[in-house]
């Protein structure tokens, strides 16, 4: 027997005006209705207000790609966008077997080679014709590959269920914030990305 529970138009109700607010709060824009609010603290920094728990402060950059949110008063980091700069990556090349040495000849057949090699052997009976046999064809140089600039949404969980929803919402909307500015950047070369960590 299933024990799913449908969302009540109560839930649906909240869920939307904590959407709305978040996207309000994101686009630097007040809120004052609701139990879910918006107030201005600074240019760059809006304050999430919600009935019976802190306030959660976001403090946002001019380029639109970082943010860092808070709880209460410059409590714990809840959301953090870091800057990853490219990095170049070499493959590693596939070591050569050892080779072994050649063995030293006696001096009878050194002068009985000499003398061959005289007479119009073949190549084959030429120690030096057959010198480049033991030197291993070098495999082409692998080109280096660029990771591409990278920004990484880093949240933490928060042990209350209420709280904890609200962060998941600003990190979603903060990474959709930041893929719409990667998709307008103009095709050329290698895009941004934007990838999720959840810390523990």
């Amino acid at each position: 027997m299933s024990t799913f529970t449908a969302p009540t138009l109560a839930d649906r109700l909240e869920t939307l005006s904590l959407e709305v607010a978040i996207d309000r709060l994101l686009h630097r824009q007040t809120k004052s209705w609701g139990c879910f609010r918006v107030v201005e603290e600074t240019r760059t920094c809006y304050r999430l207000e919600v009935d019976h728990l802190p306030p959660l402060s976001v403090q946002m950059g001019a380029d639109g790609y970082t943010y860092k949110a808070w709880w209460g008063v410059k409590g714990a980091t809840a959301v953090v966008v870091r800057k990853r700069q490219p990095k170049l990556i070499t493959p590693t090349r596939p070591q050569s077997p050892p080779q072994s040495r050649p063995q030293s000849q006696s001096p009878a057949l050194r002068i009985q080679s000499s003398s061959l090699a005289g007479a119009g052997a073949s190549p084959s009976a030429n120690p030096k014709a057959g010198a480049k046999a033991n030197v291993p064809a070098n495999a082409p140089a692998n080109a280096p590959t660029a990771t591409p600039l990278t920004y990484e949404i880093q949240w933490r969980a928060d042990a209350r269920s209420t709280q904890k929803q609200i962060v998941v919402n600003v990190v979603q909307a903060i990474e959709s914030r930041i893929q719409q500015l990667i998709d307008e950047l103009p095709d050329e070369g290698i895009k941004p990305r934007v990838v999720v960590t959840q810390l523990d």
